[in-house]
């Protein structure tokens, strides 16, 4: 399977903080200046530090373990196809697309939603385009309303 988001371990350890009392001085010593070490090494590349950028774990054998991972899924998808208000029958859209009809017949220009495969998460997701109603003329599909409706006003 080759997708952006798997499940993978993706970190050394977790170390839950009831267990940190098996831990020696000198171990609970060497932890901290690992993660000093870390975290200056972060703030030369612009990343926050980890104690600032902090992560939620959920135990896979957890019965909400799945909904979970869905939650994260839809996350990541629209990270990649961000959503927007439904501009679909919205009159400001309608009266924008009203000041550009089509370049070739002068006929109206409506929203068409599509939709897309995005093989690196494997799932689906919403693109638009504008059409002309009356000849077909289209803009290309992209993932909002609002790029849709930008390019066919742009259009030379």
């Amino acid at each position: 399977m080759n997708n952006l988001i798997k499940k993978e371990l993706k970190y050394a350890f977790i170390i839950p903080l009831k267990d940190m009392r098996y831990l020696s001085s000198l171990d609970h010593s060497t932890l901290n200046d690992m993660i000093t070490r870390i975290d200056e090494h972060r703030k030369l590349d612009n990343r926050p530090t980890l104690s600032t950028n902090q992560y939620i774990v959920c135990n896979q054998d957890e019965p909400y373990a799945e909904s979970v991972w869905q939650i994260i899924l839809q996350g990541e998808r629209d990270k990649i196809f961000p959503s927007d208000r439904d501009y679909l029958n919205d009159p400001e859209i309608d009266s924008i697309l009203k000041q550009y009809p089509c370049p070739c017949c002068g006929g109206d220009a409506l929203i068409e939603k599509g939709y897309t495969t995005i093989p690196q998460i494997n799932d689906k997701a919403n693109v638009f385009h504008v059409i002309c109603s009356a000849c077909g003329l289209q803009s290309d599909f992209v993932p909002s309303i609002r790029k849709a409706v930008e390019l066919w006003c742009e259009r030379v």
